[in-house]
């Protein structure tokens, strides 16, 4: 089952089959929406569609029709249909007045993945991990230090010399 999870966002386990349908409003006795989840077709006849959940977050998507001559106020509610055929509002609606003629609309589904656990670390491990800290902190390299020389100081008054010397001709 679909639950709400913020604007736009429903979540639901992996696996799960949902079947969802569009139920008209004032449409002029037009029954048509076509469904998408997972860039794939979902849609099965009479404005509803199945689909099975899978890991990540997928975008479902549908185009509803509108019948001819329909006026601003009709709309298609949607429902998720439970194993036993029970109609649960999704709290989603689709109306000529708000998605316009071409009847797009859309959300997410997302499904948490199966989340793998670290394995522990046993005391073995821990003595290792220790040890080879320690080798690597005495073997490490030691960088000479650097010295100031008479000629590493002087770089800066030479190379300012060499400027005014230039400045003056």
């Amino acid at each position: 089952m679909l639950t709400r999870a913020g604007v736009g966002l429903f979540r639901a386990p992996v696996g799960s089959v949902i079947r969802i349908v569009g139920e008209p409003r004032r449409n002029n006795g037009t029954d048509a929406v076509s469904y998408r989840y997972n860039q794939q077709d979902v849609s099965v006849p009479s404005s509803s569609c199945r689909f099975t959940v899978v890991a990540g977050r997928k975008v479902f998507k549908g185009q509803a029709v509108w019948g001819g001559g329909a006026g601003q106020d009709a709309a298609y509610e949607l429902f998720q249909l439970d194993a036993d055929g029970n109609r649960r509002t999704l709290d989603e609606r689709v109306s000529l007045a708000q998605n316009g003629p071409e009847g797009l609309f859309a959300f997410n589904i997302e499904a948490p993945g199966a989340v793998l656990a670290a394995a522990p670390r046993t005391k073995a491990a821990a003595r290792k991990k220790k040890t080879d800290k320690s080798a690597s902190r005495r073997h490490r390299k030691t960088k000479p230090a650097v010295r100031k020389t008479a000629r590493t100081r002087g770089r800066s008054g030479a190379k300012k010399a060499r400027t005014r010397s230039k400045r003056s001709r």
